[in-house]
Formats: C-alpha cells, structure tokens, sequence
C-alpha cells in the first residue's frame, strides 16, 4: 500500500497544477479583453481596408463608409466653385499635383506622379486614397445639374506592345474608377483609360458641361 506521505504529496502536486493552469487560462482571458477594449473602430477599420486590398476579389483598395460619406458641402452653382472645390481637394490629399485648364475653363486636369496613389509596382492604392475619392465625389455630386463633370482617368505608363486587361496600368485605371463609382459617382460619369507616356504619371480629367459657362460669361 502507497504511504500516506506519498499520496498526500501527490494530491498537493495535482492541485498545484490545476491552480497554476486556472491562472493561466484566467490571465490570457482578461489580456485578451484588454485587447479587445483597445481595438478601437479605427484601427479594425485599417485592417479590414488592408486585408481587402491583398485578398479581395480584384481590388486594390475599397474606401471605407468614413471616406465616401455624403459629407456637406453646399451647392456648387459655377464651374469656378467646382474647379476650386476639386483643386482643394486634390492639393490637401495629393503632395505635388499639377493643374491645367483648358478650353476656356470648361477642362480641367489634375496630374500626379504614379507613386502618390499606387504602391511601387503594385495595383494596391496607397493608404489614403479613398479620402481623396469621397472629396472628388462629393464634389461632383454638389454641384447644380448644369455644372455636372464627367471624370476621365487616364494612367500613363512606359508600357510594353500588346496592352491586356490584366495590364498594372490598366487595372491601376479600373481601381481608380471603380473607388469612385463606389464613392456614389454615377457610372456613366466616370471613364477610365490607360496610354504610353515617357515617365509613370496619373492624370484625372475632369469635362465640365458647357452649360456652366454661359452664367460666368466665358
């Protein structure tokens, strides 16, 4: 028969362990509510944007409801409002754009190098993005029925013979085009495109219905 000094260390041992592995399994609970706590919305919100991103469906980026809210601008009633609210919206999302304007105000462009919107060498839209597609739409989307812009992307690019869909330059353009019609800008108000250029560059354009400019005198 086992000693009763024996089987009373035994016990002890076995209880030991028991409360040691209650602990345990107690401590990793409450780490991981902590955690939990601290989650905050935002920061779900950037690991949903860059998991969809890697393993969407083709996308390269989809703007989160924060981005593409309706926000509340007022009316735009001249192309000047629209051109200046599209101007402000590009120079505070996107360092060194360029501008032009042309045919008497009724075209403008906005042009910036590949690497202010896209990953290098990737079709993933850089963090970001998706501010610079809810202020254009909402712009767009402001502005009175004669001041309506139609929105050409074109993505520029030293681009080998043989252009396919499943081209970089053309899927950067599609995931341009699709971040604003899923901004809420109609379908038929966005065009996109891809042409050989010298150096990598993204131009948005935008064609301002000639209506407008009857009430500005130009």
């Amino acid at each position: 028969m086992e000693p009763a000094a024996a089987r009373s260390a035994s016990a002890a041992d076995t209880t030991a362990t028991f409360l040691v592995s209650l602990y345990l399994v107690l401590l990793a609970f409450f780490i991981l509510l902590a955690v939990i706590s601290t989650f905050d919305g935002k920061k779900s919100e950037r690991v949903l944007q860059s998991v969809t991103a890697r393993l969407g469906p083709g996308a390269g980026w989809m703007p989160s409801a924060s981005e593409t809210g309706p926000g509340n601008a007022a009316a735009l009633r001249t192309a000047g409002d629209l051109r200046r609210e599209l101007r402000e919206a590009f120079e505070a999302e996107v360092p060194g754009v360029r501008f032009g304007i042309r045919q008497s105000g009724r075209v403008l462009e906005a042009t910036m190098p590949v690497e202010m919107m896209f990953n290098n060498g990737s079709a993933i839209a850089r963090s970001g993005t998706g501010l610079l597609m809810g202020r254009v739409t909402r712009a767009v989307n402001a502005a009175v029925p004669a001041v309506r812009s139609r929105v050409e992307i074109v993505v520029r690019d030293v681009m080998e013979p043989g252009l396919t869909p499943r081209s970089l330059v053309v899927r950067r353009a599609d995931i341009l085009a699709r971040g604003l019609r899923a901004a809420g800008l109609a379908e038929a108000a966005v065009m996109a495109g891809a042409e050989h250029a010298d150096r990598p560059e993204i131009r948005f354009v935008f064609r301002i219905l000639p209506e407008s400019l009857a009430a500005e005198g130009g």
